[in-house]
C-alpha cells in the first residue's frame, strides 16, 4: 500500500469519525441550541457519511465503515417524515380547499415584477411574506389589485416586515396583530363563512445567534393564536429541528412533511439548491387541515424559494 493510499484512508476514516459524531450530536438537538444548529445539516451529514462509508467498505477496516453506515441510516429513519419523496398527503375528500404561498421576498429583491407574475400564476388565496419592504415597486404595491386585503406589520429596520396579502375578507375589523419587532403578523380571515387564523413569521438565525430568545419573546403571541390555524414563514430552521418542534407545540400545529430545500446563497448556481440547500421555509397547520400538495417554486429575486401549499379542511 502506497503512502498516498494510506493518507487517503486516514483522511476518510477521520471524516467518518467526525461526521458520525456530528450526526449523533444532531440527534441530541433538544438538549441545547448549539446541537440544534448542527441538526439543520443532519441529512447533508448523513448523506456524506453514507457515501464515505460505502467507499470505506472497499478499503477497511470494515467495522468503522459499517458503524458509520448504521449511524447514517439511523439518522435517516429518525428524520423519515422529511426525507425526499416520503411526504404524506391528506385525503382528497374534503369540502373546502385553500392555496397559500409562502415567500421570504428578500429586502433588496430587484425582480419584484417577476415575483408578482409568478404569484399571480399560482393563484393563491393567501400570500404570506417576510422581509417585505415598501415603495411603488414592492410586492405589496404590485399585487394591490389582486389581493386587496392585507395585514401589514411595518418594517422595523432595513430588512422589512411581515405581511399577509389575501383575497379573503377579514373576519373582524381588529383582526391584525403584530409582534413588537414586526417579525410576526397574525390575522383572521373568513373562509366560506368561517374564521381562520393565518400567521407569517420570520425568526432570527440559529445559535450562536439569538433564535431561541427570539422564539421565547414570540411565544405568548404564538400560543394565543386560535384554531383553525395556518402558519408559514422563514424559520431559519429545518422541519425536524428543536425550533420547529417548539413552534408546533406552542401553536398546536403540525409541520408539513417532505424535504423542500428553499434557501441557498446567491453565490451558488440554481441547480445546486436541491442538493445543498436548506429546507428552512415552512408551513404549519392545525389538525383542521390536511396538506394535499406542497412544492417550491423557481428563484424569483430572493435567496429563498417560494413555497406553495394546497390545503383541505
Amino acid at each position: 500500500m502506497t503512502l498516498l493510499t494510506r493518507a487517503a484512508r486516514a483522511v476518510l476514516h477521520l471524516f467518518m469519525l467526525a461526521a458520525s459524531g456530528a450526526v449523533l450530536a444532531s440527534l441530541a438537538a433538544p438538549l441545547h441550541p448549539a446541537l440544534d444548529s448542527i441538526a439543520h445539516f443532519r441529512l447533508h451529514l448523513a448523506a456524506a457519511l453514507a457515501v464515505a462509508s460505502l467507499v470505506a467498505l472497499a478499503w477497511g477496516p470494515r467495522a468503522l465503515a459499517l458503524c458509520s453506515l448504521a449511524i447514517a441510516g439511523f439518522a435517516a429513519v429518525w428524520t423519515a417524515p422529511y426525507l425526499p419523496g416520503l411526504a404524506t398527503r391528506g385525503q382528497a375528500a374534503a369540502p373546502h380547499s385553500l392555496r397559500v404561498l409562502q415567500f421570504n421576498m428578500r429586502f433588496d429583491n430587484h425582480e419584484t415584477r417577476r415575483a408578482a407574475a409568478y404569484i399571480r400564476s399560482q393563484d393563491p388565496d393567501v400570500v404570506l411574506l417576510q422581509e417585505a419592504t415598501g415603495g411603488i415597486h414592492s410586492l405589496k404595491s404590485l399585487l394591490a389589485e389582486d389581493y386587496p386585503v392585507r395585514a401589514v406589520c411595518p418594517a422595523r429596520g432595513w430588512k422589512g416586515g411581515s405581511v399577509i396579502l389575501s383575497r379573503l375578507p377579514f373576519a373582524r375589523a381588529d383582526a391584525v396583530r403584530c409582534s413588537r419587532d414586526s417579525s410576526l403578523v397574525a390575522t383572521q380571515l373568513l373562509l366560506d363563512g368561517k374564521a381562520v387564523s393565518f400567521a407569517s413569521i420570520h425568526l432570527q438565525w440559529p445559535w450562536p445567534m439569538k433564535q431561541e430568545a427570539h422564539l421565547d419573546s414570540l411565544a405568548p403571541m404564538l400560543s394565543a393564536l386560535p384554531h383553525p390555524l395556518v402558519i408559514t414563514g422563514d424559520f431559519n430552521a429545518t422541519p425536524w429541528s428543536r425550533t420547529l418542534t417548539r413552534t408546533a407545540g406552542l401553536t398546536g400545529t403540525t409541520v408539513a412533511p417532505g424535504y423542500r430545500p428553499s434557501w441557498l446563497t446567491f453565490r451558488a448556481s440554481d441547480w445546486v439548491r436541491p442538493l445543498a440547500g436548506l429546507p428552512i421555509d415552512q408551513v404549519l397547520t392545525s389538525a383542521d387541515f390536511r396538506v394535499q400538495a406542497i412544492h417550491t417554486g423557481p428563484a424569483i429575486g430572493s435567496d429563498h424559494l417560494p413555497v406553495v401549499a394546497d390545503l383541505r379542511f
